[in-house]
């Protein structure tokens, strides 16, 4: 996804579509021009693509779609910080998927609201919406889906001050899951793993962690893990000597995905900048 043709042919369906007054097929084409976009970087305008979809969807009383269309509005607005935007979409997208028996999306909304959580510093609740929809995923079968709600708890974990729990539970998590996800999940993982290292001052081990894992996400063209993977180095790098030298980049990096970034705009208002 993401690409220049793939964009193109989208946009010409979709003017397709609203000549015909197809307003099904043109939510649809909305929502995956918003992947498009998402997958290439332009996040701001993903999160347009998603509300107009989730726009059209609700014009025509389909609210499964409409929901769906908010859980990705939720999750991106998520991604980019936006959490004051981010908790009533993915709170009413649940809350829907729930009333609509779709079980497996109302979990992963679930997670995305957790991430919210913790952000605002509810750890409790948080802890409690990961460990129910890790639980149903895992009765689902869903063993990917039970990872990333792992890797969310892992986090909420450490910054509980159980890092050790946080380990156990990404072990135990990698354990039951396959090759294949494990592998698209690594940068994800990698993250939550040095975090929970770093919490326990084995920044040796963290460190090493973390290098592989930003050479991962360059390599496989992933901004937004790279800079987060980044960003946990450089507190460790800063802890060690003081001064990281790629801090300014990957702030960068976060704020050109239109990432809420506090670092980035310290250096924009620094004097010596």
């Amino acid at each position: 996804l993401g690409g220049p043709g793939q964009g193109k042919n989208l946009r010409e369906a979709l003017s397709l579509f609203e000549e015909l007054g197809d307003l099904p097929h043109e939510a649809q084409a909305r929502g995956n021009l918003g992947f498009v976009a998402a997958h290439a970087g332009r996040w701001n305008e993903a999160v347009e693509w998603f509300v107009s979809c989730r726009a059209v969807y609700e014009r025509i009383g389909d609210v499964i779609g409409a929901s769906l269309a908010g859980l990705n509005l939720g999750e991106m607005l998520t991604n980019q910080r936006r959490f004051g935007e981010a908790k009533p979409v993915l709170q009413n997208a649940r809350r829907v998927m729930q009333a609509a028996g779709f079980t497996d999306g109302a979990e992963y909304a679930a997670v995305q609201l957790a991430r919210v959580l913790i952000e605002e510093g509810d750890l409790a609740e948080a802890h409690g919406l990961l460990a129910a929809a890790e639980a149903t995923f895992l009765a689902l079968g869903q063993n990917s889906s039970a990872l990333e709600a792992a890797m969310v708890l892992a986090d909420c974990l450490t910054r509980a001050d159980d890092a050790m729990g946080a380990l156990q539970r990404l072990d135990e998590a990698g354990a039951r899951t396959d090759a294949e996800d494990i592998d698209h999940f690594a940068c994800s993982v990698a993250l939550a793993r040095a975090r929970a290292l770093t919490s326990l001052d084995r920044l040796g081990e963290a460190r090493a962690i973390l290098d592989d894992g930003i050479a991962l996400a360059h390599e496989r063209g992933m901004p937004y893990e790279e800079a987060l993977l980044g960003q946990a180095a450089t507190k460790i790098i800063e802890r060690v000597r003081g001064v990281d030298p790629e801090k300014g980049r990957y702030a960068a990096m976060l704020a050109e995905l239109g990432v809420v970034d506090a670092d980035y705009r310290k250096l924009l208002q620094s004097p010596t900048r």
